[in-house]
């Protein structure tokens, strides 16, 4: 950990869960701001094979991850939503494609609530 990332986790602590990410190989997008200040993060990391997972961040109890192919349309296999913490522990537990227990199969969506 070099000297800036040393302060910035001092001063934030949970900044230590998405340089674990970093480790792991995701590439962090410019961050969302909004009069000067950050109100969300984004990464992603892609997978041989059409893979991609992606993480959003606006707060520490404001997250969200997902793996998609990349596909035409892309098809979600995977989500999670919740704190910072919660999001990168899972989405650092979730098998690599491929790899048995990884999720493959897309997720249904519903364009609306059916009513009889």
């Amino acid at each position: 950990m070099n000297d800036a990332e040393a302060a910035a986790v001092a001063a934030f602590p949970e900044v230590k869960r998405l340089l674990q990410l970093v480790d792991a190989g995701w590439t962090f997008l410019t961050p969302f701001t909004a009069d000067g200040h950050v109100v969300q993060v984004q990464a992603f990391r892609a997978w041989p094979d059409g893979w991609v997972d992606v993480i959003r961040v606006r707060s520490t109890s404001d997250a969200a991850g997902a793996r998609s192919d990349i596909g035409d349309p892309p098809q979600l296999v995977w989500s999670r939503e919740g704190g910072l913490e919660e999001v990168v522990t899972a989405l650092m537990e979730l098998p690599a494609p491929g790899m048995p227990g990884a999720p493959r199969l897309s997720r249904g969506t519903s364009k609306g609530l059916w009513a009889p």
